[in-house]
């Protein structure tokens, strides 16, 4: 473990962010795609010294559609302002809801990388116990060593996303992943019991 001068789990809640969303930015490239890889390196590495990186979610949670060319998301309402499509794009791939199918998230990621931009992924996980998102759970049965509804359940939307980020991967587009949206916010079921839950919920979809 490497040290840190804030050992608050709100800080490591933090920095496991910043560690899946880099493992998953480099590790989703094929070797064809290395000069790409290389790209988005730089390009997030000149960053500093003042500079920004303007980034918009082109999709949220709820039915936006994540064709980036349809009239109801939120890259072509920038657009439609502007003149101009920010640096990063991010598609949220709601299992909740389900208002779209895998297919059409990962064509919205690809076409996002295909116009240049940098391409982002968010994930909001369904509640594994098969209740609301808002709802409460135990989340222990997904850590437990045999077989039980509420993990089975988890990991089936793990393997999920697994063949997505596959896919993206086969076409050569790294993406900045993040499973799970707002884990601060104690509404949403993965982050109801608290930082500590929410850093094991992300050291498990990371390993």
């Amino acid at each position: 473990m490497h040290s840190r001068k804030d050992d608050s789990p709100a800080a490591f809640l933090k920095f496991l962010y910043v560690l899946i969303s880099l493992f998953f930015l480099f590790s989703h490239s094929n070797e064809t795609s290395a000069q790409s890889r290389e790209d988005v390196f730089s390009y997030l590495r000149g960053l500093g010294n003042g500079s920004y990186l303007f980034g918009q979610m082109a999709t949220w949670v709820h039915n936006e559609n994540p064709d980036m060319d349809h009239s109801g998301n939120w890259l072509k309402k920038v657009y439609d302002h502007t003149g101009k499509l920010p640096r990063y794009g991010c598609i949220t791939y709601d299992f909740h809801d389900d208002p779209y199918s895998d297919s059409a998230w990962n064509q919205g990621v690809k076409k996002i990388w295909d116009r240049g931009m940098i391409a982002g992924v968010y994930n909001f996980y369904a509640n594994p116990a098969g209740v609301s998102w808002n709802d409460s759970l135990d989340i222990n049965p997904i850590f437990a060593t045999g077989d039980n509804p509420t993990k089975n359940n988890f990991y089936k939307q793990m393997d999920r996303m697994a063949a997505n980020l596959q896919w993206l991967k086969d076409q050569g587009i790294p993406v900045v992943y993040t499973p799970f949206v707002e884990s601060d916010d104690r509404n949403k079921w993965h982050a109801k019991q608290g930082a500590e839950n929410a850093i094991r919920l992300y050291r498990l979809v990371h390993d």
